[in-house]
């Protein structure tokens, strides 16, 4: 059993589930949804590419596509954020528990300081280790279906392997917990935007490194990690939101809960057992057992 914050939840809210079938709904989503957005976001980015090569040079065209899609990712992490400030209580897992603009406010600046470090660090990229062919063409060397169904499944693996044991590693050891990680679990119940509120040394290792991470093995067409980061992005800001996601609401217990669920999908997790979540019936106790509740019933 996970020892929790004291008092934080009664202890039956923390349950082992069989999670195969989680996990392949996960991986194929991961599959389907690359092959999807790559097959797609050409259509937009190659005449944003051509338009931006023809006026300032291939190395501007390059870092413009990785500027649209970083701020794009932001924009879906934004919009996110806008139920839980507003109070929306239809889909929120911890249901008793409130965000304000107000909080939020204090740590933007960190956010943007991160956002600019994902974008010089993307820039730098895309303009200096992408071939000089493609830089000129983004549609040279283009990947046929089967290998980007190859590395999706390499970046399932590479990415939920980074982050599990980076994650892990800021839990365990005490030092790099307050020096580093304890910044992003001041918010036991998060929204969408805080899933960049970072120290910056976790963010370009932990954040960047595990979306980075596939792609560098694979040795990927930049159209494919381009893909890859809105996709990640879409995720991260989606378990952050505070309302069930494609994790089944695992990232949301780890905030509420800190030692356990330390990896993206449950994979790592399951084989480490550090997976847990929360089911219908916890879900049922926690609302019988909440103060709102009680009060509700005592009238």
């Amino acid at each position: 059993m996970v020892q929790t914050f004291a008092g934080s939840l009664p202890s039956f809210a923390f349950s082992i589930e069989p999670t195969v079938e989680k996990l392949i709904f996960q991986l194929l989503m991961i599959v389907g949804a690359l092959q999807g957005v790559f097959f797609t976001l050409p259509s937009l980015l190659i005449p944003m590419h051509t338009f931006v090569l023809s006026h300032c040079g291939p190395r501007m065209a390059m870092c413009s596509l990785a500027f649209f899609i970083i701020i794009v990712g932001h924009l879906w992490g934004t919009l996110l954020t806008l139920p839980a400030l507003v109070g929306v209580k239809f889909g929120k897992i911890q249901v008793n528990k409130v965000a304000s603009f107000s909080q939020l406010k204090k740590d933007l600046p960190q956010i943007g300081v991160n956002l600019f470090i994902s974008l010089v660090i993307g820039g730098f990229h895309m303009a200096f280790l992408v071939p000089e062919n493609i830089m000129h063409d983004i549609t040279a060397d283009f990947p046929n279906s089967q290998t980007v169904l190859f590395q999706s499944l390499v970046f399932f693996l590479a990415t939920e392997a980074h982050f599990y044991y980076s994650h892990r590693l800021l839990h365990e050891n005490k030092y790099l917990y307050a020096k580093i990680h304890k910044l992003h679990h001041t918010w036991p119940a998060p929204v969408a935007l805080v899933a960049t509120f970072a120290h910056p040394i976790e963010h370009i290792v932990g954040n960047l490194g595990s979306v980075g991470v596939g792609p560098m093995i694979c040795g990927s067409h930049p159209m494919v990690g381009l893909a890859w980061m809105l996709l990640a992005q879409v995720h991260t800001y989606s378990v952050h939101s505070g309302y069930w996601a494609d994790d089944m609401g695992m990232h949301d217990l780890h905030h509420e809960i800190f030692n356990a669920n330390y990896g993206t999908t449950g994979l790592f997790d399951l084989l480490h057992g550090t997976y847990r979540t929360k089911t219908m019936r916890d879900l049922a106790g926690l609302r019988r057992s909440s103060p709102t509740c009680q009060d509700e019933k005592s009238k």
